[in-house]
């Protein structure tokens, strides 16, 4: 017989015997009697309340580390550009590669709008070669005047010229200086405009190909916030998808358990509503304890300080949803 029963069954004597005492002839002597009975029938009751629940609490499996929720990468496509959608490639529930087109938006606006810049471009590119030849004929009117002025600079020194011969000379390559340095002036003024052309040529090519929104992942379509001929603004998002192949979810373990796991050991994940365990990785620990989150539960639930684990399944699958809950064990 277990200690439990036996004290059940020594509390049952005491009560029996308590009640079967002679009973006094006087009023004051039945109610003593009567609250001791009392008495000693509360505490068999208490008693049996504990003893039952001790009795009928659930005991924690073995190897059991922790519970928590699956979770796993999600990403928001957003439109990065405004325009009307034109198409939807995907809906909800599909598979999707990396880099399959799932959505254009009418950017036929702005490719008129770079036909136009393209074309003030090929005016510019037109003027520079005029500007070029313009600089070309200055440098060598410069090189004319200079050889005049140091010719007659040297006879103005012999006496042979006047000073007024000199002054002309003088006056002429100052002009043809200033001439060729208008002309450079001009080749770096068009320079500077054809780069800030080709500077919007570029952001309208990239605004072109934000109309084609594509997948930066292998995933599942989670959400589709958009229909086709809807007006999508900068930021809206257009579809949600999530990395199924990637699952991982959060579990907290106690002091106490904490050395019985480390980082890289393989552990068993079980899902609820998914027949087949699964094989995990803890990948990462907590080096600092802290307090149990109410909505999760620990191996021992008189810890009030735990630590943080990151279990990552080594596969995924289209059966496993974000938010599952799940079972961690030793393995």
């Amino acid at each position: 017989m277990s200690i439990e029963k036996m004290n059940l069954s020594h509390l049952a004597l005491v009560v029996t015997s308590s009640a079967e005492q002679p009973r006094q002839d006087d009023a004051r002597g039945k109610v003593r009697i009567c609250n001791i009975g009392f008495g000693v029938a509360s505490i068999l009751i208490a008693t049996l309340i504990v003893v039952g629940v001790s009795g009928c609490s659930e005991k924690v499996p073995e190897g059991f580390v922790g519970s928590g929720t699956l979770e796993a990468k999600e990403v928001t496509l957003s439109a990065e550009t405004s325009g009307t959608v034109l198409k939807l490639t995907r809906d909800e529930g599909e598979t999707v590669s990396k880099g399959d087109t799932l959505c254009l938006l009418d950017v036929e606006k702005l490719r008129l709008k770079k036909n136009e810049v393209e074309a003030g471009m090929n005016e510019l590119t037109a003027n520079k070669a005029a500007f070029e030849e313009e600089a070309v004929q200055a440098e060598v009117n410069l090189n004319n005047v200079q050889k005049r002025y140091d010719r007659i600079g040297g006879l103005f020194k012999k006496g042979s010229a006047t000073q007024q011969q000199f002054d002309d000379a003088l006056t002429a390559l100052t002009i043809a200086k200033s001439r060729l340095k208008l002309a450079k002036a001009k080749l770096e003024a068009l320079d500077a405009q054809k780069h800030k052309i080709a500077s919007s040529i570029e952001l309208l090519d990239a605004r072109i190909a934000d109309g084609a929104i594509t997948s930066p992942i292998d995933a599942v379509v989670e959400e589709r916030y958009t229909e086709v001929g809807e007006f999508a603004r900068v930021g809206m998002p257009i579809y949600k998808l999530v990395d199924t192949s990637r699952f991982w979810l959060r579990v907290y373990i106690s002091g106490r358990e904490l050395g019985s796991v480390a980082i890289g050991d393989t552990v068993t994940v079980k899902v609820d509503s998914v027949s087949r365990s699964l094989i995990g990785v803890i990948s990462s620990v907590s080096s600092e304890a802290e307090f149990t989150p109410k909505n999760v539960q620990t191996r021992d639930s008189r810890a009030e300080l735990v630590y943080a684990a990151k279990v990552r399944l080594l596969k995924g699958g289209k059966t496993l949803k974000i938010g599952m809950p799940a079972e961690v064990y030793i393995r």
